[in-house]
């Protein structure tokens, strides 16, 4: 790093063992001179601890008291300057940087104002709007928009950032990106963010006895040949190159096992970085900058290079410059400076609180880890990612386990609102459902809800639930609208608007029963024997109908077909009778062979009459005494008698019709003596 470019005369001047400075402060604009400007300190460094490091991100610090009556605004921005005069006249304006007013303090006229460089800034959360992974260089200019902070800083064309991190601070992330180019961060005299890199480099100023009141080496010179970064907060490390532990730079990095060529380039620019650590106070040098190498010529005559790593330098009407590599700095306090890990951990840490390591490991990769040592979280490109419990020791069992094939074994619940994709397996194929969505289930209960199965179309559903039973529904194609087909209730009660066809309807599943099957309907008493009605419509016997008892058929209704009519046959040795004692039996119609049906004019008109046939007269009852008149046979002529064999025949033919009327009256009597027994017992006949 070079010293801030001045011109010869400051140069002449600054060495020479008269000097004489005067300063000014421009504060929002206004200048103060140094009849205002009482004094000043600035401190700064590039080093929170007692080792140099890289990726640190400190802000300097100013005090400055100014006697004025001035009103000075709320975070004022004050730029102190610095210059020196001589036989030729004053050189030109040092800025010593830019400050922004932190606190103040009155006290007799004076105002003494606490100011911070814009690094203090940094200590924000990073929320970043990019989509990682992401070229370090959109990261970097991300943030100095955030910060509204300029930058002639070129980030190296080949980093990223590999995955985002919600919890980063800008600060923390600016440490990332400058110790990956082996740098820390600054903020310049104008103001503008740079990187200052611990690489060898040659002297900028000869520091002699005759510039420093008392200067001391206080350890051996440090050369520095290995490179160590700690990338979680068990303290895992990568490391590069040789040496001790005292050859050995140090440094935080949490993107550095993924993003190793950073690492390796860190390497290459600190590799072989020397300095002897001492502590000095002098007379200074305003244009000397932290992180500016400088010889010593000590007492004794020896020289030593070194670096500014901590500087301090005061106007208080001359010039006084405290200056070490390394110091342990009050500022790391005061700013909350925060230059490790597990430093960082320490002041989050709450007490009985649980809390998530990271590290990584070339084994195991990723590891997060509870910290009460009962669950771990463990992924990397070989096996998988695996979530892990332990009741203590090293016996890890799987909670959730997926491969690097992209299987996942899961040993608790699964709670989804959507799967897509792929096929499910449960219990080695007890329940399957293919990238199709065929399910297969050797067993399954639904407890509460319903299952609803809808065609494409929104035509026709089929709902199950425990509440509403079993319904096939057909719709009008909205998906609103739903009409019950089949709906059998949770009570098993079934309602059909369509055709039932095919199977066996039973009223019970054994013994005593109705059962219709195979086009019959039959009955059942409780041996399994067929009882009563049944009908029979096997072979050509459509339309029969039989009554058993005791498996065997005791009376037919048979289908005479073509017209013909029925009959009532008993079957089997049965009887059949008809009609009851103490009831009445009638028949309507003709009764063909036995009663016949009409009104007298048809009785009258009747010639097929049969011996002994009933006949039922319409509209009269005939009762005894009443003339029933039968007309002769057709081939009876009273006219034509001419001869005594004609009159003997027609003898005989009168003969034969008094023997058929003697029958008719018999007829006659035995059915009016019913009829007389009838209206005996029934008034209103």
């Amino acid at each position: 790093m070079q010293m801030y470019s001045t011109s010869q005369k400051f140069k002449d001047y600054i060495t020479s063992s008269n000097r004489e400075f005067e300063v000014r402060a421009i504060i929002d604009g206004v200048v103060y001179g140094s009849d205002e400007v009482v004094e000043f300190t600035i401190d700064d460094m590039i080093t929170g601890s007692d080792e140099l490091t890289l990726g640190t991100v400190i802000p300097a610090k100013l005090s400055i008291k100014i006697k004025t009556t001035s009103s000075i605004s709320t975070n004022a921005k004050i730029a102190p300057q610095i210059r020196l005069n001589g036989p030729d006249g004053y050189t030109e304006w040092i800025p010593m940087g830019e400050f922004c007013i932190d606190s103040r303090q009155y006290q007799n006229g004076v105002w003494t104002f606490n100011c911070v460089d814009k690094l203090i800034t940094t200590e924000q959360p990073y929320v970043s709007n990019l989509t990682y992974p992401v070229a370090m260089s959109d990261v970097f200019e991300e943030i100095l928009g955030i910060l509204g902070i300029e930058s002639d800083v070129v980030i190296n064309s080949t980093f990223q950032m590999p995955y985002k991190d919600e919890s980063i601070s800008i600060r923390d992330m600016l440490s990332c990106i400058a110790s990956a180019h082996g740098a820390n961060v600054k903020l310049n005299r104008e103001g503008k963010l740079i990187f200052v890199p611990l690489s060898p480099s040659s002297p900028v100023a000869t520091i002699t006895a005759s510039n420093y009141i008392r200067a001391e080496q206080t350890n051996p010179q440090k050369v520095y040949t290995k490179l160590e970064v700690v990338h979680n907060a068990e303290g895992e490390t990568l490391s590069r190159g040789t040496g001790s532990e005292d050859n050995t730079l140090k440094f935080e990095n949490r993107f550095m096992f993924i993003e190793q060529n950073q690492f390796n380039y860190a390497f290459s620019v600190m590799n072989g970085f020397s300095y002897v650590p001492y502590s000095m106070s002098w007379t200074g040098r305003p244009d000397l900058d932290v992180g500016d190498t400088i010889k010593i010529v000590l007492l004794d005559g020896t020289e030593t290079t070194s670096i500014l790593a901590v500087n301090k330098i005061s106007f208080k009407g001359g010039l006084l410059q405290q200056s070490s590599a390394p110091s342990k700095s009050e500022q790391q306090s005061e700013f909350r400076f925060q230059g490790t890990i597990s430093k960082q951990l320490a002041q989050k840490l709450t007490k009985d609180a649980i809390y998530n390591g990271v590290s990584f490991g070339p084994t195991y990769g990723l590891k997060v880890e509870r910290s009460d040592g009962k669950v771990r979280l463990l992924a990397n490109a070989t096996e998988g990612i695996r979530i892990q419990k332990s009741a203590g020791g090293d016996n890890w069992e799987d909670v959730i386990f997926l491969d690097a094939q992209g299987n996942g074994n899961f040993t608790g619940k699964v709670v989804s609102s959507q799967f897509e994709g792929g096929s499910i397996d449960i219990g080695d194929g007890q329940f399957t459902v293919d990238n199709e969505g065929n399910v297969i289930s050797n067993s399954m209960t639904i407890t509460g809800g319903s299952v609803v199965i809808i065609r494409d179309d929104n035509k026709v559903r089929v709902a199950i639930s425990g509440s509403d039973g079993f319904k096939i529904q057909k719709g009008d194609g909205t998906g609103e609208v739903w009409e019950d087909v089949i709906y059998i209730d949770a009570e098993g009660n079934a309602n059909f608007t369509g055709i039932i066809t095919g199977g066996i309807i039973r009223t019970a599943a054994s013994g005593a029963r109705i059962e219709i099957s195979n086009n019959q309907i039959k009955t059942y008493n409780f041996d399994e024997q067929l009882q009563g009605f049944a009908t029979n419509n096997e072979g050509q016997q459509y339309g029969d109908v039989h009554v058993y008892d005791g498996d065997v058929v005791v009376f037919e209704i048979y289908n005479n077909f073509f017209g013909n009519g029925v009959s009532l046959r008993p079957a089997n040795g049965a009887e059949l009778s008809i009609g009851a004692n103490e009831h009445n039996t009638r028949f309507f119609g003709n009764v063909a062979d036995y009663i016949w049906h009409g009104t007298q004019a048809e009785a009258e008109a009747k010639t097929d009459w049969i011996d002994g046939q009933y006949a039922d007269i319409e509209g009269s009852k005939t009762v005894i005494g009443d003339k029933i008149v039968f007309p002769l046979p057709e081939n009876i002529d009273e006219t034509e008698v001419d001869t005594p064999l004609k009159i003997a025949n027609r003898l005989n033919e009168i003969g034969w019709l008094c023997n058929k009327l003697t029958a008719r009256m018999n007829t006659l009597i035995q059915y009016m003596t019913e009829i007389t027994e009838e209206m005996e017992t029934d008034p209103n006949l």
